[in-house]
This record gives structure tokens, sequence and C-alpha cells, in this order.
């Protein structure tokens, strides 16, 4: 197990901060309850709790000669004019359990396309990923891993203890006393409060809170994707050391990425893998020997006459002249091709010479004493694709490259027992497998009844109801003609339409969640596809009973009419989830949505007369067959009648109206079997957008 670094968090470093200490002096947990003693017997005191609680121990991963490029369709059929494109070349490193380790590039891409291989959720083009000395196997590696990014993984309207009790009861066989005991420890290695909503949380209780639901998981390694690129330095600071926490308490394998490498995170940093343009190996190795190595590399090259020829002399302990040559395959460049010396170098020489002089002109007065030095020199070389490839080349070459070597294999012999495997080849079914649905729609309704959005729309949709009823109570006894009555159903459902679009103004985020949530292993996309349709027709349920007292005792129509309602709605929900579920970009998938309900507003048949048109322009308006099968039932042989007293502008039988309008063969009983059809279609091209997207 590594040991403490920089900062000196260790195993005697106190476990939370005294205000955290005293809240929990009051909980009820034997552990936390002690009020005598001092404080190194409190900490120790969770900290042996901790132990308990969870699994001790990590994974020791091994990266051999990994490279990821990616690889199209197009790429592969027409490789001349859509080359693959490369990400990460030939990465080195061994990540040790107990240790904290960070993979450093500079444009996020690079890192991020290694950790995807690494945690099994992606392959690689060469090389290999071993962990305890077995290969990396896409979709078995991935349940042994906890991996959390800067998107909101929890739902916000519930506290911290309901989200992490959320993932015990869906992704473990916890119940019980247990279940209370492993959400507590959770809470307190985190530094969480439990009751505290988390909508509420500050940016660092965010991150801590997708920290929590990933550790009751208890997996032997923790991965976290460039958490702290959007944080405050303070809150980063904070969340780095509850990090390393777990590798020194509880010696968890611990993987960051990032682009930044500020004082915070390179003092807890055990071990680092820095990738520059092209996802070029840098560095990698310990982090305590990388400020050495570049200081060591920066007084070669100024120590020659010629910066390329001869490199290795004079600099650090970290180089060679007897090393292997660097030959990593390139896409574009042939300087990949052979090795770095000789001719080579002089070819390289001249054709660099500006650009390597101006980086050493920048790099003169520089000592690197942490990271972020490396870092800024890695993208001032990322100007250029070729100056990268040259210090990646010194790295290649170097003795401390093969001591890293030489290392990884002492840790890549195959298991000699068991359980060196079991703890990401045997997956532990949760208690509720069956009850997924259920529990699933039990946290889901909960997130949703807590919104105070829903109760806003509940009452302007109550307001426009209100609306309708006292103008229809303050017109005339002979205002009730055929034009007030189709006027009245237009508005009726285009409130239904209106007030489904502002309910799903978070679909985006919604899906969003679910597709976290699903690559965790929480549920899968049947699992989400039964909650949804259920709380569809729940919420829609609820919004037609605000519609019952508008519709029977001040229109006086029939239960029929809240079938096409509730029908109209449930279509419509079901169209926005399939359109943002095809369309990834929310802002394009918003404006399409918007565009089709003007399009039903204008020809459903309430605004301009279908008959004079083709009938597909009417047909492809939901808005229509709503409106259409109510007016039919309302008006069907319906007597001669007008609107008002010596109003001869409508005045027309209800069949002749109906004619005249194009809908003499509308039907209830047709409209619900065509919204049946929509529905089923729609449900079916959701399930495959869904299933297919990632």
């Amino acid at each position: 197990m590594f040991g403490g670094s920089g900062n000196g968090l260790d195993e005697t470093t106190p476990l939370v901060t005294s205000e955290a200490r005293a809240h929990w002096r009051g909980l009820t947990h034997p552990v936390f309850s002690k009020t005598a003693g001092d404080v190194g017997q409190l900490c120790d005191a969770a900290r042996r709790h901790l132990r308990s609680v969870f699994r001790v121990g990590g994974l020791n991963i091994c990266i051999i000669e990994v490279s990821v490029v990616t690889d199209s369709q197009l790429s592969r059929c027409l490789p001349r004019f859509f080359p693959p494109k490369r990400y990460c070349d030939a990465a080195l490193a061994l990540m040790r359990g107990g240790g904290f380790h960070v993979i450093a590039d500079v444009d996020g891409v690079a890192g991020s396309g290694l950790l995807r291989v690494i945690t099994g959720t992606a392959l690689c083009a060469s090389g290999t990923v071993l962990a305890n000395g077995v290969p990396v196997e896409a979709g078995v590696f991935r349940k042994a891993v906890g991996i959390f990014t800067n998107v909101e993984a929890y739902m916000p309207n519930l506290t911290v203890e309901e989200n992490i009790n959320f993932v015990v009861s869906m992704r473990t066989n916890v119940t019980g006393e247990a279940r209370e005991g492993l959400v507590e420890a959770a809470c307190v290695l985190t530094e969480l409060d439990r009751h505290k909503v988390a909508k509420l949380l500050s940016p660092s209780e965010a991150f801590r809170l997708r920290l929590a639901m990933e550790i009751v998981r208890d997996p032997p390694v923790i991965v976290a994707y460039y958490p702290f690129d959007c944080m405050e330095h303070a809150d980063a600071s904070e969340c780095s050391a509850v990090l390393k926490r777990l590798t020194t308490v509880l010696e968890k394998t611990v993987i960051v990425s990032t682009t930044t490498l500020s004082s915070y995170l390179f003092e807890v940093t055990d071990a680092l893998l820095l990738l520059g343009r092209g996802g070029c190996v840098l560095y990698s190795g310990d982090a305590a020997t990388m400020p050495l190595y570049f200081n060591g590399l920066y007084a070669s090259l100024n120590s020659s006459s010629a910066p390329y020829v001869n490199v290795s002399q004079g600099a650090s302990p970290g180089y060679s002249n007897t090393s292997t040559p660097y030959r990593v395959t390139d896409f574009t460049s042939s300087a990949r091709e052979g090795s770095y010396n000789g001719s080579d170098a002089r070819h390289i020489l001249s054709s660099l010479s500006l650009r390597i002089q101006e980086s050493r002109a920048a790099a003169r007065n520089t000592f690197v004493s942490c990271g972020d030095d490396a870092l800024d020199l890695a993208t001032l070389w990322a100007e250029s694709q070729t100056v990268t490839e040259f210090y990646a080349a010194k790295f290649y070459n170097s003795h401390l490259r093969r001591r890293v070597f030489q290392t990884i294999m002492r840790f890549s012999n195959p298991p000699q027992h068991v359980s060196d495997v079991a703890p990401f080849t045997s997956t532990v079914p949760s208690q509720y497998a069956v009850l997924k649905p259920f529990l699933l729609w039990w946290y889901d309704a909960m997130q949703t009844w807590r919104d105070s959005e829903v109760y806003a729309h509940l009452a302007l949709l109550s307001l426009g109801l209100l609306v309708i009823a006292l103008l229809m109570q303050n017109q005339n006894d002979d205002q009730g003609g055929m034009y007030n009555i189709r006027g009245m159903q237009f508005v009726l459902f285009l409130l239904t339409m209106l007030a489904n679009t502002t309910t799903m103004g978070d679909v985006d985020h919604q899906l969003r969640l679910f597709f976290l949530q699903r690559d965790n292993g929480l549920y899968g996309t049947a699992c989400f596809m039964i909650v949804f349709l259920l709380r569809t027709v729940f919420v829609r349920v609820v919004y037609l009973a605000f519609f019952i007292p508008v519709v029977i005792y001040v229109l006086k129509m029939s239960y029929t009419f809240f079938l096409l309602v509730g029908a109209l709605s449930v279509t419509q929900v079901l169209l926005h989830v399939t359109v943002h579920a095809l369309v990834p970009r929310n802002r394009l998938a918003l404006i399409v949505l918007r565009l089709y309900l003007g399009y039903n507003a204008i020809f459903c048949g309430f605004l301009l007369n279908l008959t004079t048109m083709p009938s597909m322009v009417g047909k492809m308006s939901i808005l229509r067959w709503s409106y259409g099968a109510a007016l039919a039932q309302s008006l069907r042989d319906m007597p001669f009648s007008c609107d008002g007293s010596g109003n001869t502008s409508y005045c027309y039988s209800g069949n002749t109206y109906l004619a005249l309008e194009g809908f003499s063969d509308e039907s209830t009983e047709r409209s619900l079997v065509v919204f049946s059809v929509m529905c089923g279609m729609l449900i079916i091209l959701m399930g495959i957008a869904l299933a297919c997207r990632k």
C-alpha cells in the first residue's frame, strides 16, 4: 500500500472535521456516541468501524502498451478520407491497490478514452489491461469499478440518506440494520449530513454524495472522470482529501483523470500518468520523481549544443543510453517509424528548431516543482504534434520507463488464488431484483411530488380551466352553438398539450440521469420503460381529475371526452421522450417539439379548413385526432342552430357542419385506435433508441 504524501494525509490524519464530529456525537450508533476521550480515540474508533463495514483492499491494475483509436464505419470504409483518430498512444502505468493515481492530459480526451478501457467499457486497439493479473473484459470488470463524473447522478429532491438508500436497494443485498449502518458509514466517510436535501448541497457536498453512492457498492476501484475541473480551489482541495481517505482508510485503488494538476491534487497523488497531445505518454511513474525527471530533461537539453543528439548524457538517473528506441505506430507521423537517433535526430532538429527554441526560452526560468508546471510544459509542447512526439520519445527511451515496465511485469503474473479474482468476476444480485421496477417507481414518485414545479403546473392548469368555466357561465343562453362548442374543445385540448409541454421541460436531464444510472448498473432499459409508463399514466390521471368539473358540469360532455384527453396527453409525452432519445442535443430536440406543437395548433382543423389540403396534412397532427373525434361526438345529429340570435354566419345542422369541416368520418373509437397504434410505435422506437444510445 502507498504511504502518505506531501500533505500528511495518512493513518494519523483526523477522519472528520470538528463540526461534523460534534454532530456525530449525538448519533445513536455506538461508535459515534462517545462523549469522553480525546479526538484521536474517536477517529480511531470511526476508522475501525469503517474498516469493519467496508471491504478493505483494492486491485493492482497494469496498463501495458495500451493504445486507444477511434474506428468508425467511415474510417473502415474510407480510411484515406476519414483516418482513425488516436486518443492514446502506448500508455504504460502501474496502479497499485491502496494508491491514489492521476491521469493528466492536456485536452480531456486522451484520459477519458484510456479510462474507458481501464474500466472495461471500451476495448483498446493494442496492448492490454490487467487487474490482479487477469485481463480486463468489457462488461465484467465494469461491475467492480465505482465510476462517477460531474453529471448529477442523484435525485435532487431526495435527501442524502434517501439517495444512498436508493443505490443500496438497487445494487446490494444489504437489508435491515445492516443497511442503516452502511448508509451511516458512507455519510461519515464522506462527511455528509444525511438529512440534507440533495439540491441544496454545495459543489463539494454534491461531489461527496456522488462518491458515497458509489462507495456503498463497496467496489475495490474508484474512478473519477475530471471531477475537479469545474470546482473552486477550496472545494477541489476538500474533495481530493476525501478521495485520498479512501486509499489510507480502506486501501482502495483510486484513479482520477484531470486537465489540471494543482498543488492540492499533486500532493495527494502517489502515481501519475501524463499524456500530451494525441495521447503521447510524457511521463509515467511516482509523482515524487516527476519533478526530478522534468528538471533533468531540461538540464540535458541545455547541456548539449544539439538538443536532440546524445540527449541522455548528463541527464537525471531516469535516462539511459542503451534503452530501446521509441517505436510506436502512428497514422500521420513518419518520425514514429524509426528511432530518434543519428540522421533522424538531425532531420527532426532541422524541422523543429524554431519551436524548440521557443519552448526552451519559455522554460528557461522554469523549475518543475509541482504537477501544474509539468502540465504547462505539456500544453506548450502540444502546439506541435511532432514536438510532443519528440518528448514522448525521450520518456520512451528513458531508464525510468524501463523500471516502470519491470515493476509492471512483477504485478502482471496470473493470480495464484481465486480470492484475487473474485472481487471483480463475481456479482452479487440485489435483494430486491424482482421488485426493482416498484422500488424505482417509489423513489421516482418521491422525486416527482417533491418538485415545486409540479404544483405550479397544476395551479396554472386549474387557472386555465377556471377561466374557461367562467367564460362559459357568463355567456347568453343562445351562445351555445357550434362555433363556441368547437372553440371550447380546441382550447381544452390545446391547454392539455401546453401543460404537457411545460411539465416535460426536464426530459433531457431525466434521460441523462437514466443513462448514468443504467451504466452504473442500478437498473436496465426495460425497468425504466415500465416505471416511465406507470408514472406517465398516473400523472395524466391526476391532471384529468382537474378537467372533471369543467367537462361534466360546464360543458356537459360525456366520459369519452376524458379518454380523448388522456390519449392525447400520453401520446404527446411518449413523443417528447422519443424525440429526446433520438436527438442527443437538447436544444435541437426542443426546437423540433415546439415546431410540432405549432403545427398541431395550425393544422388540427380549427383554424384552417383541412378539406382543401391533402389528407396527410391533418392526419400528421395528433391534436386533430382528438379534436375531430370530440367535435364529431358533440355535433353529430345535432339539430339546426345558430351562434346567437340573428347570427346567420354560423347556422348549420350538426352533420352538415361536420361535412363542411371534413370531420364527418371521425369517431371516438377510431381516434382511440389511432392513438393506441401511435403509442405502441413510439414505445418500440423509444425502447430501441434508449437501448442503443450510450
